[in-house]
């Protein structure tokens, strides 16, 4: 005989036979709600089997199951430190056929009030005011291919790192988006594997090289100017199978996440470590695979782990303070995040290739709470610098990009809004 139960919104197929029921259920839960239906189901069988003396085993094997749940470090932990994102809104484009398709990175140009989004797969660079306003767009397909990253110095030039046949290649554009020049030779470029760029302070470009394991710096010509291993502390298969995520400068210190080790080294410009942030594993206050850093005004340091679908929040001296986010497809949950940077206001962009999704949050309220204050005792200012380096472009006037004619219908709903 088969009976179906109910247990509150769940529903469970109860097969009976001679010995005892079996319980099969298929449902979307929370934590919480596992451990109510797991007991649930553990009622059933022993009142099956145990129908006087049920009820005192029941609480015997709660007691023991609370216990080994509480006394679970990393449980312990989780449930003190780690809290979900707390989510504002998600990034949507105006008319239905011109979304993101594989967003490739995020920059915050705070000096100008502009979001930059490399839409690789539609082969453009998106700008946005820090409102969700779309401003400009313009294409990168005939120069560069596929926008990788982008970075912008302090005279509002824009530069792109993109996929091309030959390889990944940096091309300058004015504030516009008028092609300038390729910033890089091709030689170069047939014998490096760029993948990430940023700027200093001093307006000096540098980027990521998967195939040297190191950071190259170019003079304004383009030419390199200085290289450095920031690895070179690795030896044997740590070395050989060495990954960079996002390079991101911060007041002139250089923050590289090295996934491949779960941890994010901090190195001032000549290339000599600081300190490393973070420590590999997969629990609460652990890295498991770091792809992007970001640094708040009062220099709180955020690191995006991919695998653990969450960001890490640590004091400028590399104390662990939270954690906030987790795996999900629901807002203010991420699957796999590639990206992520921090705009003037405070809020965080982070971005996943799954779903073409860019969402936006803010540092949670028990994170904020957790932040070092300053020192008259109170909160540090909540403004917010890039997170891609803290020097982009100059202060221009809104008016002063030219609207240029219309790659795609996204231009023809100039007046449209990013939606929660």
């Amino acid at each position: 005989m088969v009976k179906r139960v109910s247990y509150n919104t769940d529903y469970c197929e109860m097969i009976h036979n001679t010995n005892s029921y079996a319980i099969s259920c298929e449902f979307i839960h929370t934590p919480k709600a596992l451990y109510n239906r797991t007991f649930d189901s553990q009622k059933l069988k022993i009142r099956r089997l145990f129908p006087a003396s049920g009820s005192i085993i029941i609480g015997i094997i709660c007691g023991i199951l609370l216990l080994g749940i509480l006394s679970a470090p990393g449980s312990m932990a989780q449930n003190v430190i780690s809290v979900p994102a707390e989510f504002v809104r998600e990034l949507h484009l105006p008319g239905a056929m011109n979304h993101f398709l594989r967003p490739a990175r995020i920059l915050t140009d705070n000096k100008a009030g502009e979001v930059y989004i490399a839409d690789a797969g539609n082969d453009r660079i998106l700008i946005l005011d820090q409102n969700g306003m779309y401003k400009f767009e313009f294409s990168t397909s005939e120069q560069c291919g596929a926008p990788i990253d982008v970075a912008v110095d302090s005279s509002g030039h824009i530069f792109v790192l993109g996929a091309t046949q030959s390889g990944e290649g940096i091309v300058e554009y004015d504030y516009n988006g008028i092609f300038l020049r390729r910033f890089v030779s091709d030689s170069l470029i047939s014998r490096t594997s760029l993948g990430s760029i940023a700027f200093d302070s001093f307006d000096r470009l540098y980027a990521t090289d998967a195939t040297g394991r190191r950071i190259l710096r170019f003079d304004d010509s383009g030419a390199i100017e200085m290289e450095f291993s920031p690895t070179a502390d690795l030896s044997g298969n740590l070395l050989r199978d060495v990954s960079y995520g996002i390079l991101t400068i911060f007041s002139d210190t250089i923050y590289l996440p090295v996934s491949s080790i779960g941890t994010v080294y901090c190195l001032d410009l000549e290339g000599n470590k600081i300190r490393e942030i973070g420590f590999f594993g997969s629990k609460a206050g652990e890295l498991n695979f770091p792809v992007a850093a970001a640094v708040m005004a009062d220099r709180t340091i955020l690191v995006l782990d991919k695998h653990r679908f969450d960001v890490s929040c640590y004091s400028p001296e590399g104390k662990f303070i939270g954690e906030f986010g987790g795996k999900g497809i629901s807002p203010g949950w991420f699957y796999h995040p590639n990206w992520m940077a921090v705009d003037g206001n405070g809020l965080i962009y982070i971005g996943q290739i799954f779903n073409n999704k860019v969402q936006v949050c803010r540092l949670p309220a028990r994170i904020r709470e957790s932040r070092l204050q300053g020192p008259d005792g109170t909160k540090e200012n909540e403004k917010s610098l890039n997170g891609s380096g803290d020097r982009t472009g100059q202060k221009l006037d809104k008016a002063s990009r030219g609207q240029r004619p219309a790659i795609s219908n996204i231009n023809q709903h100039i007046g449209g809004i990013f939606h929660a």
